[in-house]
């Protein structure tokens, strides 16, 4: 018995010392296969990327950026199962790094699971301590909490981070434009200027479905598609024959890929204005991604046809 545990313990050393003397060979071959799937993944290809990943992540299985890549590549063909789980592999060799836990989280609101996604960013800044990694992660808990309806708690993780541009948001969000048009003035960012024109623009317009949709469009052009969803589809209901609404809500999900539900608003914008150029412009895109070139150009020769 003792002899078979010698046996043992010399094969699992004679393997180590195979697997260390190897590591150079190994990290080279693997660079090789990342290099690949980087090039892959400019190109969408995403099944073939995803390939070349996992061969990396099987010659470096305890490598954060492989295991990283490896689940981002799982999002990208829309395998959100997968992708957490390698997502949440990552995190378990790096904890203290705060794209994990965006990642999760975002996973777990894009299938409007919000109470996962700020229990996930609170375990982030359980463990995170950098200052600036701990914004990111305040600032996604604070957009969360806006489209929880919780007002109180997405001030204070707005307020944590020390920027007027999100407290501006903030305030914008619940329609108080003035206190919004303040902080926007004491920031110097492209968006906080944009915002700020934009509040001007709110402020003096009357209309209330209008100024929810300057504000919702302006969200949506500046990459805060989700914060904009809500806003449309609240005033869409109320509002059922406002084509601009519509159009920026086929926008908005336009922007998040969910392209049956920008489909349905754009139809819906391009019956109540069949001449309205903007409108086909969007569904030009909307084919474009679906890979219907021939649909995408139909569309856009109309929006062109229509300016």
């Amino acid at each position: 018995m003792k002899k078979k545990i010698l046996i043992i313990l010399g094969i699992i050393l004679v393997l180590v010392g195979i697997f260390f003397a190897t590591k150079p060979y190994r990290t080279s071959l693997a660079a090789t296969y990342l290099s690949l799937g980087d090039k892959l993944m400019e190109n969408q290809e995403y099944p073939e990327a995803k390939t070349q990943y996992l061969k990396a992540r099987l010659l470096l299985p305890g490598n954060f950026g492989v295991t990283f890549k490896v689940a981002e590549t799982y999002e990208k063909l829309g395998n959100y199962q997968l992708s957490y789980s390698y997502y949440n592999k990552a995190r378990k060799i790096l904890p203290n790094d705060p794209k994990t836990y965006l990642a999760m989280a975002n996973i777990n609101w894009r299938n409007n699971n919000l109470d996962k996604a700020v229990e996930i960013l609170n375990k982030g800044l359980d463990k995170i301590s950098n200052n600036n990694d701990r914004q990111l992660l305040q600032i996604n808990l604070g957009k969360i909490y806006l489209i929880k309806k919780d007002s109180a708690k997405a001030k204070t993780a707005f307020s944590d981070t020390g920027s007027n541009y999100w407290l501006g948001i903030y305030f914008a969000y619940l329609g108080d434009y003035q206190s919004a048009k303040n902080y926007f003035r004491k920031e110097t960012t492209d968006n906080a200027k944009l915002f700020n024109q934009a509040t001007v623009k709110i402020i003096n317009t009357k209309s209330e479905p209008t100024q929810k949709a300057i504000l919702a469009q302006m969200l949506n052009q500046t990459g805060e598609a989700r914060l904009a969803l809500p806003i449309l589809k609240d005033l869409v209901q109320k509002n059922p024959e406002y084509r601009d609404a519509w159009i920026f809500l086929g926008y908005s999900n336009l922007e998040l890929g969910n392209s049956s539900e920008a489909l349905a608003a754009l139809e819906t914008a391009q019956k109540l204005d069949p001449i309205y150029p903007l409108t086909y412009e969007l569904l030009a895109k909307l084919y474009q991604n679906k890979g219907n070139e021939a649909k995408a150009k139909e569309y856009l020769d109309r929006a062109n046809a229509l300016k």
